[in-house]
């Protein structure tokens, strides 16, 4: 039987559910987005149903520490099309599993969502280090991003306890959407560009909405950085280890 859902974690949970209540096996979960329609297999679409994912969520919670919780959200946030299927198999293995197995990592389906988990956890981390703001006209500080996962939910608390005296908005640029702190609560939000922004290669913003100090100090810290570099011993190999290039575009001594 192949579950199609509606690209969203409840979703998922969801199409867990309806698999113990129709007793089923062999099942295959696809994205909406991703699926291609059959003629042979036994389709079903899944309906998100808030109560079903919340009654699969708390008997997880039951099986799993909340270390774990989060690796299962953050596989999730990987969106990447092998994911979801391991995801699927890895939440039943914990809900057949009479013992605590999430420690099982010769278990493939452990393995699997742990290694997807600790890449979108990674990019995370790096994102917390790679953003830079920019000083709207407006009051605002923005910062516009294109990461590999969907890392803009794992960010919010960081950003929230540590610019709480300011407001500021995240933007994911790839998948259209951020996140806006009013300096009380973090929402999602999604606008669109006009088009001096939208065409533009780079992540910042056109000189005629930023804060007219904000052209300053990016000269400032843009002659910072270069009077700390130390030519003799540039190296490239290492730097980029540590920076990959893919991030250059988001740091403003690299524009």
């Amino acid at each position: 039987m192949t579950c199609i859902f509606d690209n969203t974690f409840k979703g998922l949970l969801c199409c867990v559910f309806e698999r113990y209540e129709r007793k089923a096996r062999n099942v295959k979960v696809v994205p909406q987005q991703l699926h291609t329609p059959s003629l042979i297999s036994d389709e079903l679409t899944i309906n998100t149903d808030e109560a079903k994912a919340l009654r699969v969520w708390k008997g997880l919670q039951k099986k799993i520490t909340e270390e774990w919780q989060l690796k299962l959200y953050c596989a999730f946030l990987s969106e990447l099309p092998d994911a979801y299927q391991a995801l699927f198999d890895c939440i039943c293995y914990f809900f057949d599993s009479k013992q605590i197995v999430y420690t099982n990592y010769g278990n493939n389906h452990i393995l699997t969502v742990n290694k997807i988990a600790r890449k979108v956890s990674r990019e995370q981390h790096r994102m917390k280090g790679f953003i830079r703001f920019q000083h709207t006209r407006d009051n605002i500080y923005y910062a516009a991003i294109e990461p590999d996962h969907n890392v803009v939910p794992l960010l919010s608390t960081h950003f929230k306890n540590r610019f709480a005296d300011q407001q500021w908005i995240i933007y994911d640029k790839k998948r259209g959407y951020g996140i806006y702190y009013n300096l009380h609560t973090v929402q999602e939000i999604s606008f669109t560009f006009d088009g001096s922004l939208q065409n533009a290669e780079s992540t910042t913003l056109p000189a005629s909405v930023v804060d007219e100090p904000e052209v300053l100090y990016t000269s400032l810290w843009k002659d910072y950085y270069n009077s700390t570099n130390i030519k003799e011993r540039k190296n490239i190999k290492l730097h980029t280890q540590f920076l990959p290039k893919r991030y250059w575009r988001y740091l403003s001594e690299k524009q």
